[in-house]
């Protein structure tokens, strides 16, 4: 994945603590889970971000889609029909609890009933507007990490075009930066 090469390497670290502490957390009697808040503006790679940490880990992955969840007892069933070693994601998640569901329901499940079905769980919800989420579910019990995505860094521009176009030569690759960023400040409207 094309990303700034800090967080990234924040993230696999953080990723490969997570895997080595299965022990640990069954030796003090806690679920092994964690929790990740992915944010920033729409295209800025969210939703592939995603893909990428299941892929890394080997897990498998749980779109939690709160539209056709009624009540708490819906969320509670679809939650633990969930298998251990999975990333389950909300995605959108501000307009996701603007549904019929409490994220009271979400949390008290994640802190407390997560425990006695599986473990290996990672929560991801993602949004556009971290300043517009309760601070409830931004605490570290639930959403250990938070990550801003924002438009890629030259850093990251180099790694995507590395991949894509195999170009390793910087003079090129300045040019198409200042290109890229110009197009983009015409688009945002800056």
């Amino acid at each position: 994945m094309a990303t700034d090469p800090g967080m990234k390497k924040v993230l696999i670290d953080d990723f490969d603590m997570f895997l080595s502490t299965k022990k640990y957390y069954k030796s003090v009697g806690k679920t092994w889970k964690c929790g990740y808040l992915l944010y920033g503006p729409p295209g800025t790679g969210k939703s592939s971000l995603i893909a990428a940490m299941a892929n890394y880990l080997k897990f498998d992955v749980s779109d939690l889609d709160l539209e056709n969840v009624r009540c708490n007892s819906d969320l509670r069933r679809l939650l633990i029909g969930t298998s251990s070693r999975s990333i389950l994601v909300i995605e959108d998640v501000i307009s996701s609890f603007e549904a019929k569901v409490a994220l009271s329901a979400l949390l008290k499940f994640v802190d407390g009933l997560w425990s006695s079905s599986g473990d290996g769980r990672i929560l991801v919800m993602t949004t556009d507007y971290k300043d517009h989420i309760d601070p409830v579910p931004l605490r570290p019990s639930c959403m250990d990490m938070h990550f801003h995505l924002s438009s890629h860094t030259f850093s990251g521009f180099k790694m995507l075009l590395n991949h894509l176009k195999g170009i390793t030569y910087l003079r090129r690759l300045r040019s198409d930066w200042q290109r890229f960023r110009q197009h983009q400040l015409k688009f945002l409207g800056s």
